[in-house]
């Protein structure tokens, strides 16, 4: 029987879900923000792009307040392969990092321009790098849910189970977002379903507590080996979270999919998923 006395309104787990929502919140704004530039810049850097005779004359050294290169420009201001060429020839490095912490690849991932991730890489972007709160861009392609990024970075090596400052791989992200294209590449391409992030999370707890049917039934059937009864450090399973968010088209799923789920799991607190 759960032990209701001892159990505190807000586990070590809550806490670290809502460090994680605000983690990720706040790379997105970093990543928005670098995309903030003056109305009259703008126009002035658009028509830079616009025009072979109009880039042939800047400054290659211009950088923004924020620190952004003509190579995260071309990537914001209508800029195309060439001009990446041209710019990594002339020694724009590819590794500079904006005040927020991104490169240009990580701001071409984030806006889903294929082109410009595909010239950067070309030009020897490192695709491993990482930028704020350790982030690749493949873990930033996740985020936003570009599909058709994550498929060039994951094609052109991209290491598809790298971990964030949160211990989070790019399909723990995929499964917290329901981003379920993003996440079956990732799971073509060997993301193992099994990984914890920080406090023993795998991505189908994630996807449970979050209340995508789509997104668990992909992590269940095209997961190599999915553990469903898999324990987080407070020894909830993915069905204690189904439970305890109310999500009942997903115990459905989970209890009569025929996966082997274990309904009389205990977490430490003592409580089985129908406690909660």
């Amino acid at each position: 029987m759960g032990n209701y006395k001892s159990r505190p309104n807000q586990t070590c787990t809550d806490e670290w879900k809502k460090k994680v929502s605000e983690s990720y919140a706040v790379s997105v704004e970093r990543l928005q923000d670098d995309q903030c530039i003056k109305d009259s810049e703008m126009l002035e850097l658009k028509h830079v792009f616009s025009s072979d005779e109009a880039f042939g004359k800047v400054n290659m050294n211009y950088r923004t307040a924020n620190g952004l290169s003509l190579l995260h420009l071309c990537c914001i201001c209508n800029g195309n392969k060439a001009h990446v060429r041209t710019l990594m020839l002339k020694g724009l490095r590819a590794s500079r990092l904006t005040r927020n912490g991104f490169t240009a690849l990580h701001l071409a991932a984030f806006k889903a321009d294929g082109e410009l991730v595909t010239g950067l890489l070309h030009g020897g972007a490192d695709i491993q790098q990482v930028g704020y709160g350790a982030l690749t861009a493949l873990h930033i392609a996740a985020i936003a849910g570009h599909s058709e990024t994550v498929d060039i970075l994951l094609q052109h090596g991209a290491f598809v189970n790298v971990q964030d400052a949160v211990f989070f791989t790019p399909l723990h992200i995929a499964a917290y977002f329901g981003h379920e294209l993003v996440g079956r590449l990732l799971l073509r391409f060997g993301a193992d379903v099994n990984v914890s992030g920080e406090v023993g999370d795998r991505p189908l707890h994630l996807a449970c507590a979050k209340g995508f049917l789509g997104m668990v039934t992909l992590l269940l059937t095209d997961g190599s080996d999915t553990d469903v009864n898999a324990l987080d450090n407070e020894d909830h399973s993915p069905l204690h979270f189904c439970c305890r968010f109310g999500h009942q088209h997903l115990v459905t799923c989970l209890l009569q999919g025929g996966y082997g789920v274990n309904p009389h799991a205990v977490n430490i607190y003592g409580d089985t998923a129908l406690h909660l």
